[in-house]
């Protein structure tokens, strides 16, 4: 049986959730963040924009600027 897929060193800091507005995921695959980012168990993302974030203060503090 063939494999379709290597696993990478980098995968064992892979994001493990991601919170997008009032929604928390689990994630299923790896995505290419920045280190910094990848390290950390939670992101959170703009449901507007889509920019990512470490924390969710900064992120409310970014959303207030789509609402006005």
């Amino acid at each position: 049986m063939t494999t379709h897929y290597q696993l990478s060193d980098k995968q064992e800091y892979r994001v493990k959730k991601l919170e997008m507005g009032k929604y928390e995921m689990d994630t299923w695959y790896t995505s290419p963040y920045p280190e910094e980012y990848a390290r950390l168990p939670k992101i959170y993302v703009c449901e507007y924009c889509l920019k990512y974030m470490k924390t969710s203060v900064i992120t409310r503090r970014h959303a207030v600027r789509h609402r006005n």
